[in-house]
């Protein structure tokens, strides 16, 4: 019986052999495609020899393991493969029964035998499956081709983004410099500048290396609203200014205050002491309590506590009226302390407005440095993306040019028309009132928006401001965990 199915079990080891050693093929291919890789990655050209070992060692054992232990024909495996022939398990039989010699089982046996030397080898089909070869074929293909790329490629790509990245920290560091020696120089109280330096050390600290330019840029505008939040709040002249204006004997002065014009503040202060003084007796003291309440009456509406120059000024100034009221009251003639008074008040309220003009032009030079090391950042990020999108510019060139030899160049022309009229009836904005050409980014974008605090501001600021608050929000965990990934896509989506 051996001899009979010799034929048949060499034809299976050689099916045996080719399946063991595709899949051995892939294996090594597999090996020594993620061995390059991790060589490109490192930019680092290996030798041939080790190459050679990456890609024979699995290459050898898993082909041996799989032809001796997964595919080589044992006795079982050839009889059932002969019997697939036409024989209908009779060899199998014969096999399970070799060592019965009952008659049947001899009768068994010669039947067997004699259908067997009745079939040819070449009668044993090989299978193979597809999907493997084709695999094979794949990965071998790709490593292949993985060994004719340069190695310094990958280098190249990390170098530029090294550079980049190194770019972006130096234009940080020096922004945190310059807050710190504009804090340093400013004119303002020591309690303005602790506040001030609290805030560029709180950016310093929540900047990252691995922050991506959009979230450098959007918690520099966080900073950047943090400050002018301090100034706001110690600039009180339109707190104080508006609040005055309520009163009919306060008005003008609280105009000169709220527009910071301290010749208008010296006019109504000197208005203010002819009529005081042009009075007598119960008169002059009623309309100096009046004044008084109506000073005492506005500061409270104000807001503004103790301890602002301003405030402090106008305080001073009521209660010595006050004490001016009394006197006159009792027939005491007050004229030269109400001038008195009013010389006083008309120093120290001006003091107090030129510090705060001061704060004022602190608060414009912080915005100037912000915007500059934003406006950089956001230039290098722009370059990192020029030739994706010269590529896309070009593409989309060939693409309309092809589209106008077509056949459809009227159809351009009328396109070409419409913008053009468009762009006549919106005073020279494109569409959607966003002015100028290049990098479409809402960063970038300069289409003036109403703010009720600064007037108009750009569009990019608004959005860098929103998007500082949202990761403020998120640092404080503020923000819920599945509405995360949503918000991240739609800032991203805006800033297309």
């Amino acid at each position: 019986m051996k001899k009979l199915l010799h034929p048949f079990k060499m034809k299976l080891i050689w099916e045996a052999f080719v399946k063991s050693w595709v899949v051995a093929l892939t294996a090594g291919a597999v090996c020594e495609f993620i061995f390059l890789l991790i060589m490109h990655l490192l930019a680092l050209e290996p030798d041939k020899w080790l190459i050679a070992v990456v890609f024979g060692i699995p290459f050898v054992l898993s082909g041996l393991l799989l032809f001796g232990l997964r595919h080589y024909p044992n006795m079982k495996r050839v009889v059932t493969r002969v019997d697939e022939t036409g024989l209908e398990e009779r060899v199998i039989t014969m096999l399970e029964y070799k060592e019965n010699n009952d008659f049947v089982v001899e009768l068994q046996r010669n039947d067997a035998l004699k259908h067997l030397e009745k079939v040819h080898p070449k009668q044993m089909k090989l299978t193979f499956r597809k999907k493997p070869f084709i695999l094979c074929a794949i990965v071998v293909s790709l490593t292949v081709g993985f060994m004719f790329v340069p190695y310094t490629i990958m280098g190249s790509i990390f170098a530029a983004e090294s550079s980049v990245n190194e770019e972006e920290a130096q234009m940080i560091k020096e922004l945190i410099e310059e807050l710190r020696q504009k804090v340093k120089d400013t004119e303002v109280s020591d309690e303005i500048k602790e506040q001030l330096n609290e805030v560029v050390d709180e950016l310093e600290e929540n900047l990252s290396e691995e922050d991506s330019t959009l979230e450098k840029t959007a918690k520099i505008s966080q900073a950047e609203s943090e400050i002018k939040d301090i100034i706001e709040n110690a600039v009180t002249k339109n707190k104080i200014g508006t609040a005055l204006q309520q009163y009919e004997s306060t008005k003008a002065l609280g105009n000169a205050i709220s527009d910071g014009d301290t010749d208008a503040v010296s006019e109504a202060l000197s208005d203010m002491q002819d009529t005081l003084t042009a009075l007598e007796g119960q008169e002059q003291g009623k309309q100096l309590n009046t004044v008084s309440s109506d000073i005492a009456s506005a500061l409270a509406l104000s807001g503004v506590e103790a301890g602002d120059a301003l405030y402090d000024a106008l305080h001073t100034f009521g209660t010595s009226l006050t004490s001016e009221a009394t006197e006159a009251v009792n027939g005491v003639d007050v004229d030269t302390e109400v001038s008195s008074s009013v010389s006083q008040a008309e120093t120290e309220i001006i003091a107090a407005l030129e510090e705060q003009a001061s704060i004022e032009a602190t608060a414009e030079q912080f915005g100037d440095i912000i915007d500059e090391t934003k406006d950089e950042l956001l230039g290098n990020e722009s370059e990192k993306s020029e030739e994706e999108s010269k590529s896309e510019d070009e593409k989309s060139s060939e693409e309309q040019d092809g589209e106008k030899a077509d056949g459809e160049k009227a159809d351009s022309e009328k396109a070409d028309g419409e913008a053009s009229g468009n762009e006549m009836s919106g005073g020279g904005e494109s569409q959607g009132g966003v002015e100028g050409e290049g990098d479409d980014s809402v960063s970038s974008k300069t289409e003036s928006i109403y703010d009720p605090t600064s007037g108009s501001v750009k569009y990019g600021e608004v959005f860098d401001a929103y998007y500082g608050e949202y990761l403020a929000a998120l640092e404080a965990g503020e923000v819920p965990d599945d509405l995360q990934a949503i918000i991240d896509q739609y800032y991203a989506a805006l800033n297309k």
